[in-house]
């Protein structure tokens, strides 16, 4: 397939969408069929890519499907590309009421800006991003509406986007799910200088939340959860969901060092208690290394040779080598 007319993007871009199969740069991979269906679909795909990048007056001005007398087809599409479309004007309200702290972040929405080109992403990009702030302060229902006019003649594009903030939300009820050793009200007291009944509620918590959890080394696992708003009551009710690891583990090593001189062998034993005396206060005992050692004699060899043994070898530790301690766990 030949693409001509592509300047502001490369093939690989504009082909990267593609459902035809294009075949590979290997010279003895089998030929792909073609496909008219998915060619068609193609070139729609083709102009959607470029209008989603502000080319609004893209034109596939041209297709042709030519037999190539090797029982197969070679495909050529001309593209007009235009000029990209600016952003003329961009109006967003809505946010009028709000405090002052969300009203100085709104003032920079995103990526649109007037006089850019406008694009499909920077336009989702921005609205998602308006109501992200506006969870960071309460408004656990705020949602975007918002609306591109084009206007083909002059090339240019007018924005609004209108802010339904809604409601100021605090944190309801919650809810502990999966914890058998550790209490309930530690897993909360954890959380308690950030995310408390009736504090007000903050999109971002949740992941501080459950990176806090997390950090106790008691949970294999932690998801904190949002549930659906209540409006009644305005109040979003939350579901902390934990995996506890085994509190108690009893864990030993052997090793085998061998270098010039001696062989050695050692074994550890290890003990770990992830709640020792309560309070998730965690203790880890570790009995000393017992080595065992045979020391090898050594022929008497000439300076020489020795100088020529070493020759190659890297300028550090070139003496001793050895095999990495295998280890296994018994836990209860």
């Amino acid at each position: 397939m030949t693409l001509e007319g592509d300047r502001a993007f490369s093939q690989n871009e504009l082909e990267s969408g593609f459902a035809s199969d294009l075949g590979t740069w290997w010279p003895l991979s089998p030929a792909p069929h073609f496909d008219a269906a998915a060619f068609q679909g193609d070139v729609d795909r083709l102009t959607a890519f470029y209008r989603g990048r502000g080319y609004f007056d893209v034109r596939i001005s041209d297709t042709e499907v030519i037999p190539n007398g090797k029982q197969g087809v070679d495909v050529r599409v001309r593209i007009d590309e235009g000029k990209p479309f600016t952003i003329r004007g961009l109006v967003i309200d809505g946010w009028e009421d709000a405090d002052s702290a969300l009203q100085r972040e709104l003032a920079h929405p995103g990526l649109l800006r007037e006089g850019q080109v406008f694009t499909e992403q920077a336009y989702l990009i921005t609205k998602a991003h308006l109501v992200e702030r506006a969870r960071e302060y309460a408004y656990a229902q705020a949602a975007v509406r918002g609306r591109a006019q084009v206007d083909l003649a002059g090339g240019v594009v007018d924005v609004s986007l209108h802010l339904d903030l809604g409601a100021r939300y605090t944190y309801g009820a919650f809810e502990v799910i999966g914890n058998k050793t550790v209490p309930r009200a530690r897993v909360l007291r954890e959380l308690q200088d950030l995310m408390v009944e009736g504090g007000a509620f903050k999109a971002s918590d949740f992941e501080t939340a459950r990176a806090r959890l997390q950090d106790l080394g008691v949970f294999g696992n932690v998801q904190v959860s949002a549930l659906a708003p209540d409006s009644s009551s305005e109040t979003v009710p939350v579901v902390v969901s934990v995996a506890e690891v085994p509190f108690r583990m009893l864990h030993a090593g052997v090793g085998v060092g061998v270098d010039v001189e001696r062989e050695e062998a050692h074994v550890s034993v290890g003990y770990t208690d992830r709640n020792f005396l309560g309070g998730l206060k965690r203790s880890r005992r570790e009995r000393p290394r017992r080595s065992i050692l045979r020391w090898r004699e050594i022929a008497p060899t000439s300076s020489a040779a020795l100088r020529s043994a070493c020759t190659g070898l890297p300028s550090t530790n070139r003496r001793r080598h050895g095999t990495p301690a295998a280890s296994s766990a018994v836990t209860h």
